[in-house]
């Protein structure tokens, strides 16, 4: 293989691996923008995160792609926007404050 056709390859590796990334921070800049208007909207400002990807995949199966660190980052990212927001753990036994 010629330097060059290395350089064809890995040249299409990166424009690919970049389009997933912009593909996965409009997904994410999307999904922050859902949560902050429900949250908004919601008289009981808390959201659930998931510690395994396995608990968030089970409550919900739209998120089956992505891990539970990604919808983390997601409630993060909303909470910046929304004041007041009580994070609750998936795990939590009763109900959130308030």
């Amino acid at each position: 293989m010629s330097i060059t056709t290395r350089w064809f390859c890995v040249s299409e590796l990166v424009t690919i691996g970049w389009v997933e990334v912009e593909q996965v921070e409009q997904l994410t800049a999307d999904a922050v923008g859902e949560l902050v208007a429900a949250l908004q909207d919601a008289a009981d400002v808390s959201v659930r995160v998931y510690r395994r990807d396995e608990d968030m995949h089970a409550a919900r199966p739209d998120t089956a792609h992505l891990p539970a660190r990604w919808w983390r980052h997601v409630v993060a990212r909303a909470c910046e926007e929304v004041p007041g927001v009580v994070i609750v753990s998936a795990d939590a036994k009763s109900p959130p404050p308030g």
